[in-house]
């Protein structure tokens, strides 16, 4: 599995508190994701306190 991606958040529109960001292509092969395809995301706190994203593919 890749690791390291970097993507950058843009305002998804001017009026929108929504950002938006792609998704690199590495997980997209990784996660097997294709056009249309819905994610779901869960913020989890691990032992040390961080915040990690869990985008699973429904």
């Amino acid at each position: 599995m890749t690791r390291g991606h970097v993507t950058r958040l843009a305002k998804a529109t001017s009026t929108s508190g929504s950002l938006r960001t792609t998704v690199p292509r590495g997980v997209v092969r990784d996660l097997d994701l294709g056009l249309g395809d819905t994610l779901r995301w869960e913020i989890k706190a691990n032992e040390d306190g961080i915040l990690v994203v869990m985008v699973m593919k429904e």
